[in-house]
Formats: C-alpha cells, sequence, structure tokens
C-alpha cells in the first residue's frame, strides 16, 4: 500500500508530465512512456506491462488497473520488473528507466535486511533464478552506481541514502561520463510536484547527453576534414542498455600533480621549453580619444569573418612542470610560468597528437587550438560589450581568459608538441551552465551575480548577433571565464569544435534558460517560444547603442584590456587612467602586470659595429608579454 500515492499520482498527472516533457522540449520531441507494475513472487500478476505508446489515454488506462497490494515479504520483484523493462521496444536514441521504488530486490547482497525478512535471501533463488551481476558486493542503489560509473557514467546517489559517502568516491577513470549515461538517485517525497520534476529532470538530462553524441558521431554538424576520429566503447556490462553510436575511446589513466604549485620556485617547475606559435592580436586594447571605443564595431566585425580576428605570431620561454595536475577527456593540463614574469599559468596540450589523417606534423591539433583561441576572442569581445551595456552594475562584469596557442620547437622530446597557454584561476571553480541545456540552479547560486550574469550573457550573445551565435558552457571562478562554447548557425564558423551544437545548440539554451533581471534590463526578446512550430517568428531587440554615443550612454565606465598578451584582463576607465607606464606608451597594464615591467629588467651588452660595447637595460617582461625576443641591441643601434 505505500506505492498507493505514487500510482494516484502519476495516474492524474500523466498527462501533464507529458506536456511539461514537450513544453521543454519545444515540441520538437516525440515522446513515449512505457510502464511495468511489478509485485512479489506470490502476487498474481506479479508484473503487469504496458509497451511503448504516445497516447497518455492509454497511459491512464492501464494504471488506473494498477494496485498497490499483496507482497508477503518486504522485499519485491525488482529484478523481474527491470528484466521486463529492458524487454521493452526501445527505438530512440534517449532511453530513461525511472525506477520509482520504496523496498529493495530479493538477496541479502541486495539490501541490509537480516535474511528472515526475505523469502529469497540467496541471489538465484527467486522463481525466475535472475541474478545481479556477481562481482557487485554492495546494496541496491549503491551497487546499480557502481556499475554504471564503471561504463563511464554521471552518478550520484542522494545525500540522505546511507551509502552516501561511500558512493562519492565511486568514479570513472577518465573523469568524464562516457556516451552520456546517467544515474541518479533523489528522494521523491509524496508530492506530485517531486514526481513531476524527477521525471523532467531525468528525461532532459539524457536527452541532451544523447544528442551530443548522436550529432557527433553522425556528423549532422558540418565539419571540417580531419575532426576527432572516435571508436566504440564497450557497454556489454549494461546488458540491453546498448546503443551503437560512435564514441570516444578510454584513455590510459594519467598520473596527476598531487602536491601544491610551488610558484616563486622556477625549479620546481621541470619543464623547460622553447615555443613559437600565435595569439590574437584584438586583446582589444582600445583608445581612450574620440568618445572612447567601446568594442561595438570591432564585435561586428569579429563575428562577420574569422579573417577579421588579427592572429600575429608569439615566441616564449615557457617553464612547465611536467606532470599534468588535471585531465580532460581530450587534454591535460599543467602548472606553468614563464622566465621573465611571476603570473601563474595553465599550459593545456592534447593527450595525443594528430591521428590516422595526420602527417605526424601536429598541424592537426595546431588547428584545434587556433579555433579555440579565435572563440575566446569572440567571448570576449561579447563581454566588453555585454560589460558596457551594464557599466553602473559592476558586480555582474564578466570576463574571459585569453588563450595563445604554440607548437613546441625544443629538441629534447618535446617538439611537435602543441599546447594552449593561459592564465592560472585561483578560486573556486562553478560551471554556470552547459552546451546542451545545463543552467546551474543550485540554490547557494541562486542570487549570486556572476550566475545571473553568465545566464544572462548566453542569452545576450544570441540576441546581440540576431541568431547567429550563442556563447555557453559557462564555467571558471567568479566572474572570470574559460572553455567556452559556441553554437554557430554557420556549420563553417568553429568547425572543429566538439562542443558546437549549431541550431540544435540554441534549442537546448532556450529549453532550459530561465530569464533574469539581467535579460529583462537588456530588453532582450527572444525566448523559447521562437522555436516551436515553423521558426519563423524570430524575435530580436531592434536597436543596440552604437559606438558613437561613447561614454553618454555608458556612463564612463567603458573598458579595455590589459596589453599583456598572456593576460589580457579587462580594465574599467578609472582602472586605465592609472595604468599606464611612461616608457611604454599606448599600453594599458593590469595592477598585476603594471609593476613586473619594472621588476623584470634585463641587462645586455651592446656591441654595434664599430664601436665598443656597452651596457644597456631591457624590460623582459614587456617583450616576452608580446611575444617578442629580447633585443640583442640597445634602441639607438637597433637599426
Amino acid at each position: 500500500m505505500s506505492m498507493g500515492p505514487y500510482i494516484g499520482s502519476a495516474k492524474s498527472q500523466v498527462r501533464s508530465i507529458l506536456d511539461d516533457m514537450n513544453r521543454v522540449f519545444l515540441k520538437q520531441a516525440e515522446v513515449r512512456v512505457a510502464v511495468v507494475g511489478y509485485k512479489d513472487h506470490s502476487d498474481n500478476p506479479s508484473i503487469q506491462f504496458l509497451d511503448f505508446t504516445k497516447s497518455t489515454d492509454q497511459v491512464r488506462s492501464f494504471l488506473d488497473k494498477l494496485a498497490a497490494t499483496g507482497g508477503h515479504d518486504p522485499p519485491e520483484d525488482v529484478l523481474g520488473g527491470l528484466q521486463q523493462a529492458l524487454g521493452a521496444t526501445w527505438k530512440q536514441h534517449t532511453r530513461v528507466v525511472l525506477h520509482i521504488a520504496d523496498a529493495p530486490p530479493h538477496g541479502r547482497t541486495l539490501h541490509d535486511a537480516a535474511d528472515e525478512y526475505d523469502d529469497y535471501p540467496n541471489p538465484g533463488s527467486e522463481p525466475h533464478g535472475l541474478t545481479y551481476q556477481p562481482i557487485l558486493k554492495h546494496r541496491m542503489a549503491l551497487l546499480f552506481l557502481k556499475e554504471y560509473a564503471r561504463a563511464g557514467s554521471d552518478c550520484k546517489l542522494s545525500e540522505k541514502n546511507r551509502y552516501y559517502r561511500e558512493a562519492s568516491g565511486t568514479k570513472n577513470n577518465d573523469s568524464t561520463p562516457n556516451g552520456g549515461l546517467v544515474f541518479w538517485e533523489a528522494e521523491l517525497g509524496l508530492t506530485f510536484a517531486a514526481l513531476q520534476r524527477l521525471v523532467v529532470e531525468a528525461v532532459t538530462t539524457s536527452v541532451m547527453s544523447s544528442t551530443i553524441r548522436s550529432l557527433t558521431a553522425s556528423g549532422s554538424i558540418e565539419r571540417a576534414r580531419g575532426g576527432t576520429s572516435s571508436q566504440r566503447v564497450d557497454y556489454s556490462r549494461l546488458g540491453s542498455i546498448q546503443e551503437n553510436e560512435e564514441l570516444p575511446v578510454r584513455r590510459p589513466d594519467v598520473r596527476l600533480e598531487k602536491s601544491s604549485p610551488q610558484w616563486g620556485k622556477l625549479e620546481w617547475f621541470d619543464e623547460r621549453l622553447v615555443v613559437e606559435g600565435f595569439s590574437i592580436d584584438a586583446t582589444v586594447t582600445v583608445g581612450l580619444d574620440d568618445g572612447f571605443a567601446l568594442g561595438t564595431s570591432m564585435l561586428d566585425r569579429m563575428m562577420e569573418s574569422d579573417t577579421n580576428m588579427p592572429v600575429s605570431v608569439f615566441g616564449l620561454n615557457l617553464c612547465k612542470r611536467r606532470t599534468p595536475f588535471a585531465k580532460g577527456a581530450l587534454r591535460l593540463a599543467s602548472f606553468a610560468c614563464t622566465e621573465c614574469s611571476r603570473s601563474r599559468h595553465v599550459v593545456k596540450e592534447f593527450k595525443t597528437d594528430g591521428d590516422d589523417e595526420d602527417d605526424g606534423s601536429g598541424n592537426r591539433s595546431l588547428a584545434h587550438l587556433v579555433d579555440d583561441m579565435r572563440s575566446q576572442a569572440l567571448c570576449k569581445a561579447f563581454a566588453l560589450e555585454f560589460n558596457s551595456l551594464l557599466a553602473d552594475c559592476p558586480e555582474h562584469n564578466i570576463d574571459f581568459v585569453v588563450t595563445s596557442c604554440f607548437k613546441c620547437n625544443d629538441r629534447r622530446g618535446s617538439q611537435g608538441k602543441c599546447m594552449s597557454i593561459e592564465p592560472f584561476l585561483a578560486g573556486k571553480f562553478v560551471k554556470y551552465n552547459g552546451n546542451a541545456g545545463y543552467a546551474n540552479k543550485e540554490a547557494n547560486l541562486t542570487h549570486d551575480p556572476s550566475n545571473q550574469a553568465a545566464q544572462a550573457f548566453s542569452h545576450f550573445t544570441f540576441e546581440r548577433s540576431r541568431g547567429r551565435f550563442l556563447v555557453c558552457d559557462l564555467q571558471g571562478v567568479g566572474k572570470t571565464m574559460t572553455d567556452p562554447a559556441i553554437h554557430t548557425l554557420d556549420p563553417y564558423r568553429f568547425s572543429l569544435s566538439q562542443t558546437n551544437l549549431g541550431a540544435e545548440g540554441f534549442m537546448f539554451f532556450f529549453a532550459y534558460h530561465e530569464c533574469n533581471h539581467l535579460c529583462r534590463r537588456l530588453q532582450l526578446r527572444s525566448s523559447a517560444t521562437m522555436f516551436m512550430g515553423d521558426g519563423k517568428k524570430m524575435q530580436f531587440r531592434d536597436f543596440w547603442p552604437s559606438q558613437r554615443l561613447g561614454n553618454r550612454l555608458y556612463g564612463g565606465e567603458a573598458v579595455i584590456c590589459c596589453s599583456n598578451k598572456l593576460c589580457g584582463r579587462m580594465l574599467n576607465r578609472s582602472q586605465a587612467a592609472t595604468s599606464k607606464h611612461s616608457s611604454f606608451p599606448g599600453y594599458r597594464w593590469c595592477d598585476e602586470c603594471l609593476p613586473q615591467l619594472d621588476e623584470f629588467k634585463v641587462i645586455r651588452l651592446c656591441w654595434p659595429v664599430g664601436e665598443q660595447g656597452h651596457r644597456f637595460e631591457v624590460s623582459g617582461f614587456f617583450y616576452e608579454s608580446q611575444g617578442k625576443r629580447i633585443p640583442l641591441r640597445c634602441p639607438k643601434h637597433d637599426k
């Protein structure tokens, strides 16, 4: 009888639940439902089954026949119910099993009760003879979680589960979910609202995950030749829940750095590299004259074409920790610094350079890094205008780190290796939203200014570009973001990025997005309803302040960026006014970089032709910040 309230709630609200799911997916999805009701072996029938159907009337009629009666002992025929669910006519890429239960399966390995409370305490002794995998040794929710984790799932138990602490240490070896598999446990409670949230969240999470891999695997999003190859992952551990999409291969585990970085000791960085590569010139160092350029026209040019993001050659002597401190699905991250700076950096490099289509030179990896570098530069241009529009709300300003990409020229084992470098972010890392619909709605972030700004910023980028771009997957420390994703309407823009889901990405964002006070303040008009039906009802804000209006519109608080190409931190006008250096006219520096111009002076000996040699002093930090080699001659003789 304890399941009665859940059956009653599902029965009365099934139509609302399906309507909610259709609303979440903007009426673009086919939602089918199957129902399995299970009792115990002493009941007749012990299993009741409705195969997949789109008819809410059929589902309601079936639920009318279910009654929470019978049972001889506390455990139920859970394994029989799961076997019936796996035998349903699954056909979609997205497959969700929503298991609502208040009693465990039979078998002492699957619950905590004593044998006298279980009619079938020995695994495999039930009439159908079913057993779960013999390697599992713990209780039901925990062992299900562990089995999914072994297949690379995103797994979590309810915090009220007695095994929550043990489960918290259960992760797949590669630190990222494979194929979008998800296993979550939640305490349902007794209200319909809880049931509704559970169903909708479970389905939407699975849809987003499976769509990402199906789009990537099938090539629905156009990619430039040379995109990342993929191999199959073995899902045999999950029995009937198996799909055939092409998925990234599980790479061998990588040993990670366990000690804290010793930033003040160059000798701790045990790898010295000579690298050459590229940086974006548009770190947006704009002039203070002529109404103070705000990035508006620059943003329009950058949106128009990649060729409007000027790239310069950049050379650097890099000091790097050989052992990475973090890893992702494709790249490793290591602590790093440079010879003429105390600034802290992170170097990211691919786990393997090239693939079967490569010529071994690493060009493919470098092309990916250049694409990422340009993508991040465009994000920064969007942020410049976003911040200018919210100039009187500095708590809602955001920034993006700048990246530069390199190819190593060192001959001591690292030659040809491709990598990128960006500022190190110290503090608590937070993921604000994702590239497939996720939006962080944790209670402690509801009123967080950075979280509010991140959600509104993603919406702003879609609106400002009139539906051509959407910046998402926002994550970082406080207001400083890194590793964003950009969905593009044009399939040839940022085509090397596997996080670019194109127009589908737009829909995913709006399926989850809830406009906040910043969206309303920016007068953003686009919404989820635009994607319903024929998609021809696109609405955008008609007018954006032009560059010519300058300070009058932005209250004198417009922004520029630090001239250090390895920093690029945004500065407002008041900061810019105090960040000049008399030896370097035309440049602006953040409070971290400005003093280093004098701290890292280098003495050189100049030997001009026909003259006596003499010493001269230059700022090593300045030349390093511009990606230039320190000159061998003084300014007078360096012709």
